[in-house]
Formats: C-alpha cells, structure tokens, sequence
C-alpha cells in the first residue's frame, strides 16, 4: 500500500507538473507568435517608410521644381509681387519678336535686360510696345551692317585671291 501511495503521489506530481509545463510552453508558444507577428509588422513598415524616404531623398528636385511652380502661377503670388506689369512686359516683347523669326540674334535678347532698361528709363506701360519695336530694329539694323561688313571682307579677300 505504501509503495502504490508513493506511485500515486508521483503519478499526480508529474501530471501536474507536466499540465505545468504544457501551459508554459503554450505562453511562450504564443509571445513568440505575437513577437513574429510584430515583426512583420515593422518590416512592412520599415519597408513603407524606405520607400518614402528614396522618394524624398531621389525626387528632391522634383518636389523644390514644384512648389516653385505653384509659388510662380499662384494668383496671390502674382498680386503681391506685381509681376503682371512683369508678365505683360514679356508678351510684349515676344509678339513684337515674332516679327522677326529668321532672325536668330534677335531671339537671343533676354526680355529681363530690356526690362531694366524700361525701369531705368521710367516709361509708362504705354510706351512700352513702341520702345520695344524701336529697340529691335536697331538691333536688327546692327546686325544688317556687321553682316554686310562680313560680306564685302570675304568678296574683297575671294577679289583678291584671284587676281
């Protein structure tokens, strides 16, 4: 009777202890699960917020060129800085351009020089078309002179070589 007692005891001791270590084994089972799955989560996130930061880092210039371009064509933008008077300027100069297509030397004239020099002169905006056809039909005309200049220099030196 001792002895199946002293059986029993164990036999109760080691399903206990086993019901023990089964739960335990559940527990870790579970926060190894749950640590998985938190990983996978911050990989998908680290990976999310990799590609955010090679878009910012690789198309910086994109982002600058366009809040640039909302900055210029914004209407406030516009009001405040009173660049329309600028931007009228422009389209004056380019239609009276337009006038003169084959003319590569004339397209080379940047609008903003020619604005300084409307500033300078303080021509109200009336004046403005006059002034810039004036301007480049000097222009035109300098280049007519310097270009028959380089004409008669080369029929004189072909003249002379064959002489």
């Amino acid at each position: 009777m001792k002895c199946q007692c002293h059986i029993e005891k164990f036999s109760n001791n080691t399903t206990f202890e086993l019901e023990k270590l089964n739960k335990k084994i559940e527990e870790m089972n579970k926060k190894m699960d749950k640590l998985r799955n938190e990983n996978l989560e911050f990989r998908k996130l680290n990976k999310n917020l990799n590609s955010k930061l090679n878009v910012l880092l690789n198309d910086n210039d994109i982002i600058k060129t366009v809040k640039e371009d909302i900055q210029d064509f914004s209407d406030l933008t516009h009001f405040y800085n009173e660049d329309y008077l600028k931007d009228f300027f422009y389209l004056l100069v380019l239609c009276e351009k337009m006038k003169y297509l084959n003319f590569d030397h004339i397209w080379m004239i940047e609008s903003a020089i020619l604005f300084k020099e409307v500033q300078t002169l303080d021509l109200p905006f009336y004046e403005w078309g006059s002034f810039i056809a004036k301007f480049l039909i000097e222009e035109k005309e300098k280049f007519d002179v310097k270009n028959n200049n380089i004409k008669n220099e080369v029929n004189n030196g072909i003249v002379s070589k064959l002489k």
